[in-house]
């Protein structure tokens, strides 16, 4: 699947205004009050053989209740705009009323046939409409013209004939290669964060630095001010000035040849920049005894690390943070289909302490899967703590390994949205969310628990790795053969406290 140019004009609006009938008692949706609503999925298949053109549109929300007023009383009218094209409509009103026919009692769907429309819309046979979805059929080319490139967005509404107006807006559209359109429907709002500190999209005017040419653990940073957001978008003034404290990413050690970090064009769309991670082999060496990674590396010898790391100055009682992540399909379908257990790969992880301090404590977010082949990936959560001068991790909540049972999602964008609260047994809060690529919100977490150690005092959050890809050496040496690297990409970063 390609993703479709944002930088060429389709052809769908010129069509559709071509085959437009517009009434004069037609309404313009522009002037109703609609109802934005969840869009679900948009298709646009062109005729093979002999099977018609297809246009269905089928929204998530269930509760949209389009088009369920009678049309055969007034005019129902479909819109379409296609990227910043004038908009266009084909409508169908009191003349039309011998074409349509309802099924149920009331009729929860209604038919249309233009073979019993006096004023059909010419290349449009056939439409289905229900409470959630719009499926149009035609023939003569007329369908066959807009899967052509699609300029992004792409907006429709539909007004039926009772007034009442829902509109959505596709924002990811494909294309394959029997020319057929697919465009997804992703939230246009992102959760808001409490106490909001800093935030940036890592658009232009966020610079990253790194220092090649040495193995140091950290060895890169983000400078500069996304002008994007609005406001708070210095990397150094609005975050690093605060309880969060300094900024910057860690390896573990490697080179760039091992492991990178990079600000590219998002894959999934070309105006908008994000930060890629690539791990290509374990980069940090931990007992090995040579600097040859996957040579035979004894077991627990190397690990493959990239993260953030936000040194906290201050008492930090609480946070809250949101970022989009995109994990790298290719190189996690073999972990996907191999029959082996994964219980070492981290998505975020945060300190409270650390372990060159006393009485260490860490939540880890992690990514886990069954020793079963073809079993996915799902998210889990758990707290660990150290005995002072030991180096053993002992759980703290709830023993065995806590799957929240919600897929990650692979190839594609999910944002994960954070609260967390230092406390005890009964005072201690973590709460983790995840909205996939069609908006549904799925809670990971929502645990009362000790978010410190039982053994110490409340001092706060003293590291927090909110950015993180970290993995076995093992892991990363099986991907490695297979020529496959660890791919991660980042966006929309925001983070919050009332401290």
């Amino acid at each position: 699947m390609n993703t479709c140019p944002a930088d060429r004009l389709g052809i769908a609006a010129v069509v559709f205004a071509c085959v437009a009938c517009l009434l004069a008692t037609s309404p313009d949706p522009a002037d109703a009050a609609c109802t934005e609503i969840e869009g679900g999925t948009l298709k646009i298949k062109p005729a093979a053989g002999s099977s018609r053109s297809r246009f269905h549109w089928k929204a998530r929300d269930k509760a949209a209740q389009l088009l369920l007023a009678d049309p055969r009383t007034g005019t129902t009218t479909l819109e379409l705009r296609v990227g910043e094209a004038a908009p266009a409509q084909f409508s169908f009103g009191l003349t039309s009323a011998a074409a349509w026919r309802g099924s149920g009692s009331p009729p929860r769907a209604w038919t249309y046939r233009a073979k019993h429309d006096p004023a059909s819309v010419p290349g449009i046979d056939t439409i289905r409409s229900r409470h959630d979805s719009f499926l149009v059929k035609g023939k003569d080319g007329v369908i066959d013209q807009i899967v052509a490139p699609i300029d992004l967005p792409v907006r429709i509404t539909v007004t039926d004939s009772a007034g009442a107006c829902f509109t959505t807006e596709f924002r990811e559209c494909t294309r394959n290669d029997f020319r057929s359109v697919k465009c997804k429907w992703t939230p246009t709002t992102l959760p808001e964060v409490p106490d909001l500190v800093f935030q940036s999209g890592f658009e232009p005017d966020t610079n990253h630095v790194f220092v090649s040419g040495t193995p140091a653990p950290c060895t890169d940073d983000i400078l500069g001010e996304d002008h994007s957001v609005n406001g708070r978008g210095d990397w150094q003034d609005d975050l690093e000035q605060t309880p969060f404290g300094p900024f910057k990413f860690c390896f573990g050690g490697g080179d760039r040849t091992q492991r990178s970090l990079d600000l590219v064009v998002d894959p999934e769309d070309p105006s908008n920049q994000v930060l890629y991670g690539r791990i290509v082999e374990p980069n940090e060496n931990v007992s090995d005894n040579n600097t040859i990674a996957c040579d035979g590396d004894p077991q627990g010898s190397r690990k493959a690390r990239i993260h953030a790391v936000m040194n906290s100055p201050t008492s930090l009682t609480r946070f809250d943070y949101r970022m989009r992540v995109r994990l790298g399909e290719a190189g996690l379908a073999p972990v996907v289909a191999a029959d082996s257990e994964i219980n070492w790969f981290t998505l975020a992880e945060f300190w409270n302490n650390l372990p060159a301090e006393n009485d260490t404590f860490r939540i880890t977010l992690n990514a886990i899967k069954q020793g079963v082949s073809n079993e996915p990936l799902r998210f889990g959560v758990k707290a660990d703590k150290q005995n002072d001068g030991s180096s053993t991790w002992h759980r703290v909540w709830p023993s065995g390994w806590p799957s929240s049972g919600v897929e990650v999602p692979l190839g594609e964008w999910f944002t994960l949205d954070f609260s967390i609260i230092e406390g005890n047994g009964s005072t201690g809060r973590v709460t983790i969310r995840m909205t996939d690529a069609d908006g549904e919100v799925h809670t990971i977490a929502d645990i009362t628990n000790w978010t410190r150690s039982p053994d110490g005092v409340a001092d706060g959050f003293s590291a927090l790795n909110p950015l993180k890809l970290y993995t076995s050496g093992a892991l990363m040496c099986a991907l490695a053969d297979f020529g496959l690297p660890l791919e991660i990409w980042w966006d929309d970063f925001a983070i919050g406290s009332p401290d």
